[in-house]
């Protein structure tokens, strides 16, 4: 059994090597390597434990720092091999939903880490630089469009400043995203190996507790009646910002009950999905449909109806 575990080790940690070099080596490729490059950790994971998943982790880090750099290989781990392990170790004992919430943890708190440590190795600060793309952006739309009426330099303050204490949301977005994708292929690989992996819920399934959509409430709340760049006001910014997009999705789950019945076409949805999110008086209107569903169940109601 200790030789079992050993061999399917080393095996997903070879995969994760080589995927991660043909990622960083065939730019081309990495967008479909990033988003398998957690799989193997997670299989590992969940056919011989925790235990074997941190050792291949631990492994698989000091042979890419062979191959790449130490940062490069540390931020592969941190991102992949961390959130693939804490996925396949909670898909067996969990339902999707948990799965989903330990994944977006563990991915928050790695990219967490990735930050600082990078920060303080290299000196590097990446959330920053991030803001300072966004800056020089900003400059290049304005000369190039002669807006000679913009206001850059307040803009410019006002997004540094916005996207500063808007950081935790970010992250923890970061972390549901990372988690998202990467249960949702480990469940795809996973199924066509033998796993019963649990599938990742669907816009159709997502059906979010009352306590949700209050928090979402309060925190609209602090945003409306407190005074601007106080703490109050940022913390609603930061509720607004983790809460809005899942209960917009639990509005599309609403609309699409009703008009699954009469449109059948995948384009039609990615289409009106787009529209939607670039619509502001759109978005607003799913925002209330996901609230009304969060609060009276509607769906369920149809569903105990037979319809």
């Amino acid at each position: 059994m200790q030789t079992k575990k050993l061999t399917e080790a080393s095996l997903s940690v070879t995969i994760f090597v080589i995927l991660a070099l043909i990622a960083f080596y065939i730019p081309a490729m990495a967008i479909i390597m990033i988003l398998v490059l957690a799989t193997p950790h997670a299989v590992l994971t969940w056919r011989q434990g925790l235990k074997a998943g941190l050792m291949a982790v631990v492994v698989s880090g000091m042979i890419l720092a062979l191959f790449l750099d130490i940062i490069t290989a540390f931020i592969l781990i941190t991102l992949f091999a961390m959130v693939g392990t804490a996925i396949g170790y909670s898909a067996k004992r969990m339902t999707p939903g948990k799965v989903l919430l330990v994944g977006t943890l563990v991915g928050a708190v790695s990219f967490s880490v990735l930050l600082i440590v990078v920060m303080q190795i290299t000196g590097i600060d990446m959330f920053g630089d991030m803001i300072k793309v966004y800056q020089e952006a900003i400059l290049a739309v304005n000369e190039a469009s002669n807006l000679v009426n913009l206001d850059t330099e307040a803009l410019i303050n006002q997004i540094s400043l916005l996207t500063g204490y808007l950081m935790p949301a970010m992250i923890i977005l970061f972390g549901f995203m990372t988690s998202y994708v990467n249960f949702m292929f480990f469940g795809l690989v996973g199924r066509r190996i033998g796993l019963k992996v649990p599938k990742t819920p669907l816009i159709y399934d997502i059906s979010l507790p009352k306590w949700f959509g209050a928090v979402f409430l309060v925190g609209t709340a602090l945003m409306i009646f407190s005074t601007s760049e106080t703490v109050p006001y940022y913390i609603g910014m930061n509720i607004s910002l983790l809460f809005t997009y899942p209960i917009i999705f639990q509005g599309l789950a609403l609309a699409f009950v009703f008009m699954r019945q009469y449109i059948k076409s995948i384009i039609f949805y990615m289409l009106l999905f787009f529209v939607i999110l670039t619509n502001p008086f759109l978005t607003q209107i799913i925002t209330i449909l996901g609230l009304f569903d969060i609060f009276f169940d509607y769906r369920g109601w149809l569903k105990e109806r037979g319809n």
